[in-house]
């Protein structure tokens, strides 16, 4: 059933061919790289993959991502999960241009925003969404990566223990918990993929009761 609906999904998104004008329309984005990104991987149906190409160049050109709000969370995972399950089906000119605006709209902005004493939603979606996008590049720009990932666990752990420990409720409410936690779960399985471990956030009391 979710695969029907994915894919009925990702059939509107061809079909209203969408386009966007900045950052500030992350949440449709995000909805279209995934959804074409998917029914592509799943049919090959070429009409998803022009479709997801054409996205990722419109979001590439956007001057920022909006380093002040959520977007640049939202945004950074979505290119990094198109770029991921598509690399060998996008042109090498897309794939690099992907790469550098996840790094200098995603990785870098984020060297210098603390989520240190954010407890909630925003701590997962910024720092996990972008630390995926870090993961992306890790092989083409180690360093940036590597500094965002570092970044990315040591505050997420402090936002995990203020979230979830340590009976697992979660204090923004049941919306925020599976809009944050969406993002959260996608970080670790991210970190656990390919490095083996989750840093022990995963082990956090509470985590994975909630």
């Amino acid at each position: 059933k979710l695969h029907s609906e994915a894919l009925a999904r990702a059939q509107k998104v061809l079909e209203a061919d969408r386009t966007f004008a900045s950052a500030d329309e992350h949440p449709q984005i995000v909805d279209n790289l995934l959804t074409c990104a998917y029914a592509y991987k799943m049919t090959g149906q070429s009409a998803y993959l022009v479709k997801v190409q054409k996205d990722m160049k419109t979001v590439c050109g956007f001057s920022n991502w909006n380093p002040g709000g959520l977007s640049i969370g939202e945004i950074s995972f979505a290119m990094a999960i198109a770029y991921g399950w598509l690399y060998y089906d996008l042109p090498l000119d897309i794939r690099k241009t992907a790469r550098q605006s996840m790094s200098t709209k995603g990785v870098r902005p984020m060297y210098n925003k603390s989520f240190a004493k954010t407890i909630g939603n925003w701590n997962s979606i910024c720092l996990g969404g972008v630390a995926c996008a870090s993961l992306a590049i890790y092989e083409k720009d180690k360093d940036a990566a590597v500094k965002q990932i570092e970044k990315a666990i040591e505050e997420n752990t402090i936002g995990v223990r203020g979230m979830y420990s340590p009976h697992g409720n979660y204090g923004e409410g049941i919306g925020y918990w599976e809009y944050g936690g969406g993002y959260q779960v996608s970080f670790l399985s991210a970190l656990k993929g390919i490095f083996g471990s989750t840093a022990g956030i995963a082990e956090i009391p509470g985590f994975m009761e909630s």
